[in-house]
């Protein structure tokens, strides 16, 4: 089954999200805080889930080709530069954050 999501870009007000193309389509509401505000500060984060997906599936994708690009410069069992290890970790990272966002989460 594949998983999709209201396509963005979104928008918040007044703790609603909505399709900021049709904005009598409410994605989510923010719960209230303990003060009775609606939280600016997660509208905003929510309200950004596609763009940042789709920068998340970009980045990883490149992130990808330039380690690929990279370890064939050297030899089979020679050393590369330390920080391989953290752009192998980054790719990771971005691909856990992408299966979250996705619903392919294991």
């Amino acid at each position: 089954m594949e998983h999709k999501h209201t396509t963005g870009p979104w928008a918040h007000r007044n703790g609603r999200i909505f399709a900021a193309d049709r904005e009598n389509l409410t994605i989510a509401h923010v719960a209230r805080a303990a003060d009775g505000d609606y939280s600016p500060a997660n509208g905003d984060v929510i309200a950004a889930a596609p763009e940042l997906l789709n920068v998340a599936q970009w980045a990883r994708d490149a992130m990808r080709q330039a380690f690929d690009e990279v370890l064939q410069m050297f030899p089979e069992g020679g050393v590369v530069p330390s920080w391989m290890a953290t752009l192998e970790t980054t790719i990771a990272d971005a691909e856990h954050a992408i299966s979250k966002a996705t619903g392919t989460q294991s």
